[in-house]
């Protein structure tokens, strides 16, 4: 099924990063954009904020990269660095 445009849920976007673990307002779609020139930082889903151990899914995002990961709405996003930020969505709007 193609996808797009996407509707924005939050006019606000979550700094991700060291401590600051989020479920984007519970969103099953979140994009996650990198605004760093120039560093890759790594991206996880956990099923408990701020706890490495509850890992379920990880991915880099490379520098001044943006994608989109499909979530479960209790599920946090993760990232190594506050250049990361992360926009619940709609992606068939």
């Amino acid at each position: 099924m193609a996808m797009g445009p996407f509707k924005s849920l939050n006019a606000n976007y979550f700094q991700l990063g060291s401590g600051n673990d989020n479920t984007c307002d519970n969103a099953t779609y979140v994009r996650v954009t990198n605004i760093s020139s120039s560093t890759a930082y790594d991206v996880a889903i956990r099923t408990t904020a701020n706890d490495n151990s509850t890992n379920i899914g990880r991915t880099i995002i490379a520098a001044r990269e943006s994608f989109i990961i499909k979530k479960n709405p209790a599920e946090f996003v993760s990232a190594g660095n506050g250049n990361v930020y992360g926009q619940p969505i709609s992606p068939r709007e």
